[in-house]
């Protein structure tokens, strides 16, 4: 939705107080779902991760390289 030209605006608006949370916690990383991951990237210039990866690193699975 957000990458659409004619929601960007709205997109960015609705991010931006998610943002402003990612940053203020100072986490190594955060995670967030698929549709929220590049408007998370942009508006923090952290890389978030998926949940299920969150939970990979927490069993010790190592993440295949892409």
């Amino acid at each position: 939705m957000g990458y659409r030209q004619e929601n960007y605006d709205l997109a960015r608006k609705v991010a931006a107080p998610l943002a402003r949370e990612v940053r203020a916690a100072g986490n190594e990383s955060s995670a967030v779902t698929v549709t929220s991951q590049r408007l998370i990237l942009q508006e923090t210039g952290t890389k978030p991760v998926h949940p299920i990866q969150l939970m990979a690193r927490a069993y010790g699975i190592a993440e295949e390289q892409a």
